[in-house]
């Protein structure tokens, strides 16, 4: 295995407390596994990101949610080549959301401006469900699950894909619902969704939530996944017009 850095919950927290200032103060960094670094395990790894994400930044007109979907399948792409093993562990994602993507989370997971949000520097996170909200691991997980819907089904892009109903979309209803836990059922369920109303898709999400613990939803195919997203939109289309919205 690949060597790979880390940081305890407690340096994650002395970092964070440095923020927003420009300078880091001295810090501890673990190294897990043998010599040499695999990808995406230094700094300078992330310097092309970064100049992408600058230049989409700098864009006049240009919001924190388009760029968060607009990069996250690249942003996939160069946190893959990490080791397994840092993908699995939680301080490696502390360490890549406070040191080299520390001004990127600072400005996508501002509160207010200069304010961070803890929440978005993940950096009290002892398990990945509760990194859902840390900046890099969410944009992370957005691309993974789009390139894998675009392999699957084919009618669209990843990088479409990644976009597809915006933030409200994927963070509320594939990623903090643990739809992204079920590939086959986060790529149907985006595909289905590309073409309805937000209101829509949000009840149909419901529902699937409401039914999850009585389907197997691991034993599923993409065809049965595709049926039950299908199924699914047609009752949050039915909800909607009882409300008199469409």
């Amino acid at each position: 295995m690949n060597q790979y850095p880390k940081i305890s919950t407690e340096v994650a927290g002395l970092l964070f407390a440095a923020l927003p200032g420009d300078s880091l103060p001295a810090f501890d960094v673990q190294f897990e596994g043998a010599a040499p670094l695999g990808g995406a395990c230094q700094v300078q790894d992330f310097a092309p990101f970064l100049r992408e994400w600058e230049a989409m930044r700098d864009q006049t007109g240009v919001t924190r949610p388009a760029i968060e979907g607009s990069l996250a399948c690249s942003l996939y792409d160069l946190l893959r080549t990490a080791p397994p093993q840092a993908r699995e562990d939680v301080g490696f994602w502390r360490w890549v959301a406070a040191v080299p993507l520390r001004q990127l989370v600072l400005w996508h997971g501002a509160k207010i401006a200069g304010e961070p949000s803890a929440q978005a520097f993940g950096h009290a996170a002892e398990t990945h469900a509760h990194l859902v909200e840390s900046v890099p691991y969410r944009m992370y997980l957005r691309g993974s699950i789009a390139t894998d819907a675009a392999a699957l089904d084919g009618s669209l892009k990843r990088e479409e894909i990644a976009q597809l109903g915006g933030n409200d979309l994927w963070r509320s209803h594939i990623l903090r619902a643990g739809t992204g836990e079920y590939p086959l059922g986060a790529a149907a369920f985006l595909i289905e969704a590309a073409d309805k109303p937000r209101d829509v898709f949000r009840e149909a999400a419901k529902h699937l939530n409401r039914i999850g613990a009585q389907i197997a939803r691991w034993s599923m195919s993409y065809e049965e996944a595709r049926t039950l997203a299908r199924e699914a939109m047609v009752i949050g289309e039915e909800v909607i017009k009882e409300r008199g919205r469409v």
